[in-house]
């Protein structure tokens, strides 16, 4: 899966996965291989996927209606943008 991660944490594909199954293998798989910040949001179907990595317990949140352009995280709080 091709894709790219903006310095402001925006996962992009590059080739769309059809699925949010596919979606969250391939962010999981980048992430997780990458030397990247191990959070990241990105765009499927209309909404917005916020993922942290943390070993055998990784987070998804899914924004319904929201088109994340970037995320920081200052403090342990997370604002998407």
């Amino acid at each position: 899966m091709t894709y790219s991660i903006s310095s402001g944490g925006l996962f992009t594909f590059i080739s769309a996965p059809t699925t949010l199954t596919g979606a969250l293998s391939a962010v999981t798989a980048a992430v997780t291989s990458a030397n990247v910040d191990k959070s990241v949001v990105f765009n499927f179907n209309g909404n917005a996927y916020f993922f942290a990595e943390e070993g055998a317990n990784d987070i998804v949140v899914e924004l319904v209606g929201v088109t994340a352009t970037g995320l920081s995280i200052t403090s342990d709080v997370v604002t998407i943008s």
